[in-house]
């Protein structure tokens, strides 16, 4: 149950969700021994792995509901298929408040 939980929840992907890689074993090490886990080093990490496999962007919902925190706008947007070669624009930047 802790490995579909970590499949589908924690660490989503668009590969074989019946094995578990090496990265798997280690997180449920970790949680089962009680130790604590840095999340967002490890959201991050997922998130530029899958970029990098040219593999659909992890944690959708997770990511607009950032978005609508920081009150980046989102409507009347055109679509654009995002690529890793975009530049983030400075007002999507200073709606963040960096």
């Amino acid at each position: 149950i802790m490995h579909y939980i970590l499949c589908r929840v924690l660490l989503p992907r668009s590969t074989n969700l019946a094995q578990s890689s090496k990265e798997d074993l280690i997180l449920l090490w970790a949680l089962q021994i009680d130790r604590q886990i840095e999340w967002a080093h490890l959201v991050r990490y997922h998130m530029h792995k899958a970029l990098r496999a040219n593999a659909s962007l992890p944690y959708p919902h997770f990511v607009i509901l950032f978005l609508q925190h920081f009150n980046v706008p989102l409507e009347d947007e055109p679509f654009v298929k995002v690529k890793r070669s975009f530049a983030i624009g400075v007002d999507v930047v200073a709606s963040s408040r960096y």
